[in-house]
């Protein structure tokens, strides 16, 4: 008979439970250690992993703690995500519909097989799917906004709405510091369908209602121009593993980092990994270390890497790692990664802004839930940025949403020149590539380019003093309103 949990499994659950993802995998790999057949632990592990974007090392374990607890919903929820994040669709849809088979009320896998067919492009499936669970289902506001997703997908806006503003208007009786993701996610899902509606004061108000009660935190970029210094970057240690060619794609969410990955990805020589922790992670542990590491040890921390990369992209010469927040990495990129690219996306700091506070990202970007914090972010990014070109000598390409929408093709060419890689005609046509879309821009990603998102910020304008003045751009008379043909 198996023993009590260990200390390390039960620290593993604790936090996992409250979403610290990075301490969960480190304990339950301690505990893994002791036990190392141990499902729960398995799962712990390989679930904690995948949310750090790391589905790659997730999936062993994952499968792992099915075969040795088959017909568990919660662990074939969690290998479904894994393989919808290594863009193994149909592999995804598989789990999912094992776990609806043991459990058919089982709204996570509904969620999730749901999500897949309509970022695979299966609109129609995810619609005929979702929506008799939905009408079945009439209090379930995870049900509802899948619903509203395939609704968005299908340009049926007020379906949408109707759907709902009935969630909605119960979750506004809750107080706001203390409403659960779900019920923050339906304003969200709103403010996205009414904003389609041309409904732009009741689009920001449900957006206001989305990031009501939250903190917003962000990072003054003092916190990193003054720990790396030139005598800093003299003293680390550089690796000197080489592999694939990492290609950072850095900058505020919303500033066209997917779109980027996504053309860079549908050359044939290039690839993609999504929003990973890697960098973040080898950055705590220099922290956590107390010195600075050796030469031996950075190598080890570069290898690890690009097995990564190369295990997402098997066949490519150039991946991508689109995580936007690696522009305050990019000192310990220079020194850990010899062949980096970084491409910096830019895009007016009024759209970016506006784009963030109407998207739900948890709390992983609390800046995103309050525009003066966000705009205090985009600063701060901008100056970091700034430092690096001239610390730095590693190659930086600045990458203009603007000028990629409105000229697409010479600037994909001179994107594919500065990374080394030959112009292909599907990096134009990315939109066709195979695959999924795992990111907040998928319906921006799965379209050809389109130039009607910039100035989106101006069908807002009477809403955003507070935003204008931290950007010190108020006050600069009327403005031509936006395009009215996409929101």
């Amino acid at each position: 008979m198996p023993g009590p949990p260990s200390p390390h499994h039960e620290r593993a659950v604790r936090a996992f439970s409250a979403g610290r993802f990075d301490q969960a995998a480190q304990s339950a790999a301690v505990a893994l250690k002791l036990t190392p057949t141990n499902a729960n632990q398995l799962y712990v592990l390989g679930a904690s992993l995948t949310h750090l974007s790391n589905a790659g090392d997730a999936l062993p374990k994952l499968l792992e703690a099915d075969r040795r607890k088959p017909a568990t919903p919660h662990i074939l929820c969690a290998l479904a995500n894994a393989y919808r994040l290594l863009d193994r669709a149909d592999e995804s849809l598989a789990a999912s519909e094992r776990a609806l088979a043991i459990a058919p009320n089982n709204e996570p896998a509904a969620s999730l097989k749901a999500t897949v067919l309509r970022t695979s492009g299966r609109v129609d499936d995810a619609m005929a799917f979702i929506e008799p669970l939905y009408h079945a289902t009439p209090g379930s506001s995870t049900l509802a906004c899948e619903y509203a997703d395939a609704c968005l997908a299908l340009e049926r806006f007020e379906d949408g709405v109707a759907a709902l503003e009935p969630i909605a208007e119960r979750v506004r009786q809750s107080d706001p510091a203390k409403r659960t993701g779900g019920g923050r996610t339906v304003f969200y899902r709103l403010a996205t369908l009414l904003e389609k509606l041309k409904r732009y004061d009741d689009a920001f108000a449900a957006a206001r209602e989305a990031n009501a009660g939250r903190k917003a935190p962000h990072t003054p970029a003092e916190n990193v121009t003054r720990f790396w210094t030139p005598e800093l970057l003299e003293r680390l240690p550089a690796a000197t593993k080489r592999g694939v060619t990492p290609v950072l794609v850095v900058g505020m969410p919303r500033s066209g980092t997917t779109l980027t990955e996504r053309i860079i990805a549908a050359h044939p020589d290039g690839g993609g990994v999504g929003e990973s922790q890697s960098l973040p992670l080898v950055s705590r542990d220099i922290a956590e270390l107390g010195r600075l590491p050796t030469t031996g040890w950075m190598d080890t921390k570069a290898q690890q890497y690009l097995a990564m990369l190369a295990r997402a992209a098997p066949t490519a010469t150039h991946v991508v790692d689109k995580l936007p927040g690696n522009y305050a990495n990019l000192g310990l990129a220079s020194r850990l990664l010899p062949d980096v690219r970084v491409v910096h996306c830019v895009r007016d700091p009024r759209d970016v802004c506006v784009s963030c506070y109407f998207q739900d990202f948890s709390m992983t970007l609390g800046y995103t839930t309050d525009l003066v914090a966000c705009a205090k972010q985009y600063k701060s990014q901008a100056t970091m940025m700034a430092h690096w070109r001239t610390l730095l000598d590693i190659p930086i390409f600045e990458l203009r949403y603007e000028t990629l929408v409105a000229e697409p093709e010479p600037t994909v060419r001179a994107l594919l020149e500065f990374l080394g890689m030959p112009f292909h005609e599907q990096c134009l046509s990315f939109h066709e590539s195979a695959g999924h879309v795992r990111t907040a821009s998928w319906d921006q990603v799965t379209r050809p380019l389109y130039a009607t998102s910039s100035g989106k910020w101006k069908r807002y304008e009477k809403h955003l003093g507070p935003l204008l003045e931290e950007l010190g751009l108020a006050g600069e008379g009327p403005h031509e309103p936006a395009p009215e043909d996409s929101a």
